[in-house]
């Protein structure tokens, strides 16, 4: 996705390296919860995520949380596994949600990264930040964030 700055028509700033969020011990820099600085209005997030291993059992992947500036919080959207956001792996299964970017690896395994958009609840009131927080052993993969204004 490197050099990418739209997908499905979503403008995007991607991070070099992509956030990676777990509650398990994973090696390499895996946080069980970010927050995305936004200081602005926002109707919503669209959020491009993946998860690159998922327990047999995972219900919920990720919530998400919308910080305002006056210290509230909104309450947290659960992303449900094979509901919002799956696996990554075998991207074009046709049982499974349907990503927004699909790539082949050079050993023909393919992948996909799947689109997600979170409305706020009080749109009127100005985003201070983004919270993603892992639920869970499942890896979950922030690749880019969007905000959309009211």
């Amino acid at each position: 996705m490197q050099g990418k700055t739209q997908l499905e028509r979503v403008p995007f700033l991607f991070a070099k390296h992509p956030i990676l969020l777990s509650e398990a011990v994973w090696k390499g820099g895996v946080l069980p919860r970010v927050s995305l600085k936004a200081e602005s209005p926002a109707a919503s997030v669209v959020l491009l995520l993946t998860a690159a291993w998922v327990p047999a059992n995972a219900e919920i992947l990720t919530r998400v949380s919308f910080v305002y500036r006056d210290g509230s919080r909104s309450a947290p959207r659960e992303l449900r596994n094979k509901k919002e956001l799956r696996d990554w792996f075998l991207a074009t299964d046709s049982r499974g949600i349907s990503p927004a970017f699909r790539f082949v690896s050079p050993r023909m395994l393919e992948y996909g990264v799947f689109l997600i958009e979170v409305t706020n609840p009080e749109p009127a009131k100005e985003v201070a930040a983004i919270e993603l927080e892992a639920v869970g052993d499942a890896l979950i993969i922030l690749a880019g964030a969007s905000l959309r204004t009211p």
